[in-house]
This record gives structure tokens, sequence and C-alpha cells, in this order.
């Protein structure tokens, strides 16, 4: 093997490990009742940033509420993340192989994003189907300097 392709395989492996971990401590994160991928803002945090303080909770109710689904989903997960270490260990390595384990983690992280999006969507139009829905918060951090309002210039 040609130097330069072993220096290149290394840096790939390196590479989707380090994103794989980043995409695991997310999605174990927000498996485990944590709403959002954790740190503040980034993710699902920055998405109930959006979302009116009054209706937070019920969305983190809502979504522990289905623990059967919500377990089925982190073991789902696990799966497909051992199908990557396996397909990414393996020699002689199979590229379709880890294609196809990869192409399974995404599809599982996408699945557990979208049930997180969805309960936001049903939530939100409810509370506005009660006449309840609040007004949106206001802008925290990314408020622009002199307080100008969100919207074209």
């Amino acid at each position: 093997m040609k130097r330069s392709t072993l220096i290149l395989s290394i840096l790939l492996v390196l590479s989707v490990s380090a994103n794989l971990a980043v995409a695991g401590v997310m999605a174990g994160h927000w498996l485990r009742g944590g709403g959002g991928p954790p740190g503040g803002t980034p993710g699902g945090d920055r998405l109930l940033g959006l979302v009116p303080d009054d209706l937070r909770d019920p969305i983190h109710q809502s979504l522990r509420q289905h623990n059967p689904e919500l377990r089925a989903q982190v073991e789902a997960l696990r799966q497909a993340r051992r199908g990557v270490a396996e397909a990414l260990r393996q020699r002689p390595f199979d590229p379709v192989r880890a294609d196809e384990a990869l192409a399974l983690l995404r599809a599982e992280t996408t699945h557990g994003q979208e049930k997180f999006h969805r309960t936001i969507v049903e939530r939100m139009a409810a509370a506005q189907a009660d006449g309840n829905l609040p007004p949106p918060p206001e802008r925290g951090r990314d408020k622009p300097k002199g307080g100008a309002p969100d919207g074209p210039r």
C-alpha cells in the first residue's frame, strides 16, 4: 500500500470516528430525554429556543411518554453504531458494507430527529388550536446590536 493511501485511509477513519462520536453523544442525550443536543444552543436546543417557554416542558413530557418507542430507537441506534464499527474494522475493508452501515446509521438518526421535530409541531399546533399559543420568545444572544427587530432591513 502506498504511503499516501495509508495516510488518507487513516484520516478517513479518524474523521468518520469523530463524526460518529459527536452524533452518538447528541443522539444519546436526546434519546435520554435531554430534548436536544447538549451544549446550550446547537441543534435541538436551538430549535427549542424558538419555542415559547410555556411549551418546552410539554414537549419534553411528550417525548418521555413514548418510552417504549424511545427504548427501541436507542437500541436501533446502538445496533447501527455497532454495524458501522464492525464495517470500519473489517479487513479486508469492504466499502460497500461500510456505506450500507453508515446509511443505516443516518436513517436511524434521521428517524429520531423526525420524532423530535414532529413533537414540536404537534405541541405548537395544539396550543394554537386551544388559543394558548404564547408569543415567541425574545431573541437572546443572537439579537443584533442595537436591538433591531428581525426581518428585512
